[in-house]
């Protein structure tokens, strides 16, 4: 069975037939005329066909149309000619596809192809007619020749087709000839061993093997003499010549191949464009002529070691190159200037000279030295760094230099007193080079030498568009398609793959890498599935991803100054990653798929010491897909180990970014709901903590579980973190964390850092003010001062062991979603003796345990409801047993209002006082007849009244 040719390696053109050629040379030698008559159309039974030359009939003829003009094209008497035909489609032949045709010919009166062609399916319609005005189609027919003498040429005066075609073709034809200096100047002499031929000629008569003279253009002749002396003359094919003289080697081409090299036609070269033949050395050839490729069309298959090395721009959309097999790589560089500056070199001398403070945008040792202007710089130094799989490595920093000294980024830490080691200067190229289209056919990459298929090296302002068409892909070694290195203005546009590597034996795959290279930008890169990766990269600076689908982004090594992803989608495995700068996400969609090490949205690498050193920035992140219903990963999970942590002397601060902004998130929530921060594998006090946490606008989706959704914003519970500042009190600070929150809707907040070395203080407005979840619960677990403004809160808890912290209530309102008895959580306020203070505040009890409860709590201004909706002005807090002194015990609340009632209704002597407890100390109640003296200890109150003691109530 044959399989179909795909379209973008099909070609087409007319032949001439055997018998076609036949009857050309009989009707030369008998002197007898040949007369084409018809065109035969068919359709191929609407397939790609390639034409034969011994063919004798169409695959499957539909139509046979009268010709309408007989041309032949032949500019100069020794030029090549060529036949064109034309036909005009009746009107009754429509509703047809064409995709096969013919020229029939007459010859000693036999009817037979002179010649065979096939063209891109074309579909004839109806005839338009408007106002009795048709639109004739019109079919052209072009094809050498052998011989212009039998050939009937038609009376010009019937022809109705345009000939504009025939005018340019000739007129180029003409310009082509008549600039060529052809040796020997003799139309009918050729090119033999032992003539001397002149340095200035382009183009040569060579007899081929059938016997014609055709002329060969001159190609790649780049040596002196004023006259070279032909040694040896060797045909390749019909079309390609080598000939060699004392001087060396040159190529002689036919016009046809002449004219495909010079447009960066690939087959010009002698490659396949079928894919049936090897191609690489034919494609190394035109990629090293200096010419521009442009390959639109074929299928060319690559063998063998050979590396390809692409230095000027190269269109190769619509073509494929089949790379299975072949062990090279496509190499993208053009050779711009390196130079390398060692110790007590002046530039390294300036360098070190200059002032080095963070924060310098200017090498001021360099104003007035031009060796690195306009170059991408890379200093290697003697600092410790950072640590990678065990590993110490060394500080360098990437950067580019103006004038002046002037620098395209900050030095972000000191390089006071760091000496330097190197300073590798690459120019930065005043032209861009573009690789467009260039699609890469993989069944299996296993022989290729770490999966490196194309590589782009030491090369400043590059822009490549570079696709992977994977069909089965089981590679048995680490992969990386695409790797770039020691690049500076790279522009990575339309990577595609099919999905990304997908190893059965675990060793890892990824689409492209990135080491060592500045400003970095990903444009519509697809690469997204079940696989390792996407992106594995160390040292990038300036990384940004735009409009992308992958799989994962992923850094190894620290990302430097920003990695920005916008306008994108992530696959299941999220970011991972460590860093010296700010990681920005905008509009950011997560797909969370089953599958494994999904251990947060973000997760900073453990083998690398699990550090991002600068801003995390969130806005309108969206976050879909189910993940097994359980256990939703983080937004941020921080992992580390205490084997990779930062050497002594390593500038970086050992920080889980400094400061966290989240501006809209929308998830649906499962079981665990959703963690912001989160610590998975971390030592105890191994990181800092984020000085500052924002997050704003969090809308949750309740998932298919009957779960509530809830956001932890800290969700980890032991002494991960640590601090660089002093903390004091939750009641005074000072405080090291401060989180502010913004319009939460979600059903539960909790903040569950449990961690010794973090005070937080946390403002929260507008908790549960929207439509779906208006009462979420609140659980505070991390000590610190927690403020509420303009909230409508459920049940208010804190674990236990948190005493020392404070939290402030300012209008809104608190009221539980169900009674205590229904679920021990519903206790309305629990705070466990931290300090509560309610301001303005509407609170709803449902049960006498919640009611109780709000005696923990100081209450200014506060309306107070039961479950039935009737204000309540006081809480019973203590029945006396009417005598006149009495102790009890009771926790009350600084601050708060109590109200005492005392004496006899019988006598008249009953009445009722309040008074503001203001902590240990004595008060004086007054009363009839006298008053009641408190004294108070702790939780123990001494009551001595001159009346009878009858009740104790606090006052809302």
């Amino acid at each position: 069975m044959t399989l179909p040719v795909p379209e973008s390696q099909q070609q087409y053109g007319s032949i001439l037939t055997i018998l076609g050629e036949n009857a050309e040379q009989n009707g030369k030698l008998l002197n007898k005329q040949l007369e084409i008559t018809h065109m035969a159309i068919g359709d191929a039974h609407d397939e790609y066909v390639q034409p034969d030359r011994k063919q004798t009939a169409l695959v499957n003829e539909l139509a046979r149309i009268p010709v309408n003009s007989v041309d032949v094209l032949q500019a100069t008497p020794d030029s090549v000619p060529m036949l064109k035909v034309d036909a005009i489609l009746p009107d009754d032949v429509n509703d047809l596809v064409i995709r096969e045709f013919a020229a029939v010919a007459t010859f000693d009166g036999n009817t037979y192809f002179h010649a065979i062609g096939n063209c891109a399916r074309v579909y004839v319609p109806p005839p338009v007619n408007n106002g009795n005005v048709k639109t004739p189609v019109t079919l052209e027919m072009f094809f050498v020749i052998t011989s212009v003498d039998p050939i009937v040429e038609m009376d010009p005066n019937v022809v109705k087709a345009s000939r504009d075609y025939v005018n340019n073709a000739v007129s180029k034809t003409e310009s082509q000839i008549s600039q060529l200096k052809i040796w020997p100047e003799k139309f009918d002499d050729y090119l033999k061993v032992g003539d001397k031929i002149p340095l200035s000629i382009n183009a040569v008569r060579l007899k081929i093997s059938d016997g014609s003279i055709q002329v060969f253009r001159v190609w790649n002749k780049a040596f002196s003499g004023e006259t070279h002396t032909v040694i040896n003359i060797q045909e390749h094919d019909h079309e390609t010549f080598v000939i060699q003289t004392e001087h060396g080697y040159f190529e002689a081409i036919s016009l046809r191949l002449y004219d495909l090299r010079l447009s960066g036609d690939l087959t010009g070269w002698g490659a396949d464009p079928t894919g049936k033949k090897d191609a690489t050395t034919s494609v190394i050839s035109a990629v090293s002529s200096g010419l521009t490729i442009n390959q639109s069309y074929g299928k060319f298959l690559l063998s063998g070691t050979g590396d390809i090395r692409l230095s000027l721009d190269c269109d190769f959309q619509g073509s494929k190159f089949d790379v299975n097999g072949w062990s090279g790589k496509f190499i993208i560089n053009r050779g711009e200037k390196i130079t390398e500056y060692l110790p007590g070199s002046s530039v390294v001398s300036a360098i070190e000279n200059s002032n080095l403070s963070a924060g310098i945008t200017a090498f001021d040792g360099l104003t007035f030295m031009t060796d690195l202007d306009g170059c991408f710089v890379i200093i290697e130094t003697e600092q410790d760094f950072y640590t990678y799989r065990g590993v110490v490595k060394k500080r360098v920093e990437y950067n580019v230099i103006y004038n002046h000294g002037l620098l395209s980024s900050a030095i972000k830490y000191p390089l006071t007193n760091v000496n330097i080691t190197k300073v590798t200067a690459i120019k930065i190229s005043q032209t861009k080079l573009n690789i467009d289209g260039l699609a890469l056919i993989e069944t299996d990459i296993s022989n290729v030498p770490n999966g490196v298929l194309v590589q782009c090296e030491d090369s400043t302002r590059v822009s490549c568009d570079v696709s992977f068409l994977t069909t089965a892909n089981k590679p048995t070694v680490n992969n990386t398609r695409l790797r770039f290195e020691r690049c500076c203005y790279l522009r990575i546009n339309d990577l595609y793959t099919d999905y990304p590597l997908d190893n059965e034996d675990g060793t890892y795959g990824y689409s492209f890498s990135l080491y060592d290279s500045y400003d970095v930008r990903v444009c519509n890169a697809k690469s997204d599935g079940y696989g390792w990766g996407v992106d594995g990269s160390g040292n990038a600076q300036r990384l940004s991803f735009e409009n992308c689908a992958l799989s994962r982004v992923d850094a190894h090594q620290p990302f430097r100054e920003y990695l920005k992803v916008s306008d994108s989608t992530i696959g299941n495995w999220g970011l991972t990653l460590v860093g010296i700068g700010d990681l920005i996400l905008d509009n950011v969609d997560f797909v969370q798929r089953n599958g494994p090490k999904l251990n947060g949205i973000v997760t900073s690498r453990l083998d690398c010491g699990g550090f991002i050193d600068g801003r995390f920035v969130g806005r309108n992140i969206t976050i879909n897909g189910n993940h097994n219903k359980s256990s939703f990963p983080p937004v941020l999970n921080c992992e580390t180990h205490e084997d990779q942590a930062l050497p002594i002397g390593s500038p970086i601060a050992p920080r889980f970014f400094s400061s966290v902004e989240i501006n809209g998130i929308s998830t649906p929530l499962y079981e665990g709901g959703l963690n912001v921060i989160s610590a998975g594998e971390v030592g105890n006090h191994s990181l800092l903590f984020p000085r500052l946490i924002t997050v704003r606008d969090v809308n949750t989706l309740k998932g298919d579980l009957n779960v509530d959704p809830s956001i932890r914003v800290l969700g980890f519970s032991t002494d991960k973190f640590t601090s660089d500042e002093n903390i004091g009190s939750s009641q005074q600070g000072p405080y090291n964390t401060k989180i502010v929150l913004d319009n939460l809707n979600v059903d539960w907040l909790i903040v569950s850092g449990n961690n010794s070395e973090i005070n937080v203080e946390c403002y929260a407005n507008y908790i549960g003010s929207g439509e779906r979840y208006e009462t979420p619960n609140v659980e505070i677990k991390q000590k610190g001062r927690y403020e509420f403004t303009s909230s409508k809160l459920g049940n208010l808890l804190t674990g236990a062991g948190y005493n020392d912290s404070v939290f402030v209530v300012n209008g809104g309102s608190i009221k539980s979603k169900g009674t205590f008895s229904e679920d021990s959580y519903n206790r309305l306020v629990w705070v466990n003796g931290s300090k509560l203070l309610l301001n303005n505040v509407d609170v709803t009890f449902k049960d006498a345990v919640q009611q109780a409860n709000l005696n923990n709590a100081v209450m200014n201004s506060c309306n107070v409801f039961d479950i039935s909706g009737n204000q309540v002005r006081t809480y019973l807090l203590h029945q006396f047993s009417s005598g006149t002194s009495e102790q009890i015990t009771e926790h009350l609340i600084v601050g708060n209002t109590y109200k005492l009632f005392t004496g006899l209704d019988s006598d008249s002597t009953s009445s009722s006082f309040t008074f503001v407890y203001d902590g240990d100390g004595i008060y004086f109640v007054p009363g009839v007849n006298g008053g009641t003296r408190i004294i108070s200890t702790g939780d123990t109150h001494q009551f001595e009244s001159t009346l009878p003691l009858r009740s104790m109530h606090l006052v809302y």
